[in-house]
């Protein structure tokens, strides 16, 4: 399916614009699931061009899997670009609440309300960013580790995420950290970790740091450049890649 979407993207296209745009437009957004727990994650997201993801976890420690999505009529083609799983979901909209009748990962038929309100705007506070090392492998493909980083306050404290995979199919997992001078402290709630670690810092272009025992790189040293802002909500954080990647 990917692969005849990739070689026909204006016949898709014009087969997304065919579907009334009223309707259109109220699929595209954040459906979750009401009847979990506080803490339990599950989403669907469609976004306007065709793409979306879908979430599921808990909310410190979770997984995201993204997919290509075409409609026809009252059914929903779902393209997952990790794992090349491809279904046939039929569904009924109505208001804030989407019911899909063949959930491919959940218990059927699935509810999902409407989730809506904007992210919280990016900090311009230089350690607020997506910190991020990206390696490519001698046999193929790539990976990925970012930290995401929210502002810390004036005593140095902070919260954040870590996400690590591929622009296709990533973990997210929140954090605590705490910087004092050349060491930076990260709490893992979830998984009830704590590492310390000297961290140096790289003025150069681009802007970057390396931890000297990466808590998540097994100890190990690692370098993370500057991708750009952070938002102050994982909620919706869909890793873009640089035009090399």
């Amino acid at each position: 399916m990917r692969k005849r979407i990739a070689i026909t993207a204006g016949l898709a296209a014009a087969a997304f614009l065919a579907w009334p745009s009223d309707r259109g437009d109220a699929l595209h957004g954040l459906w979750a699931r009401p009847d979990l727990g506080a803490n339990d994650v599950r989403f669907y997201y469609f976004h306007p061009d065709g793409h979306g993801l879908y979430r599921y976890g808990h909310v410190g420690l979770n997984k995201t899997a993204s997919f290509d999505y075409v409609v026809h009529g009252d059914t929903l083609e779902l393209d997952f670009r990790k794992s090349g799983a491809e279904h046939a979901v039929r569904f009924t909209l109505e208001g804030d609440a989407l019911t899909l009748l063949d959930d491919p990962y959940e218990p059927t038929p699935t509810k999902y309300v409407k989730k809506r309100g904007p992210m919280a705007a990016p900090s311009e506070h230089p350690f607020a960013r997506m910190w991020t090392h990206v390696e490519r492998f001698a046999t193929g493909g790539y990976a990925f580790a970012i930290y995401q980083l929210q502002a810390p306050d004036a005593d140095g404290r902070g919260q954040g995420w870590f996400h690590e995979g591929d622009y296709d199919d990533w973990s997210t997992e929140a954090l605590l950290y705490r910087v004092e001078g050349d060491r930076v402290t990260f709490e893992f709630a979830t998984r009830g970790e704590r590492a310390s670690t000297p961290i140096v810092r790289h003025d150069d272009a681009p802007r970057a740091f390396t931890l000297v025992r990466d808590p998540r790189n097994f100890g190990q040293r690692r370098r993370y450049e500057d991708g750009g802002r952070s938002f102050g909500d994982a909620l919706l954080l869909l890793p873009t890649p640089n035009a090399s990647h």
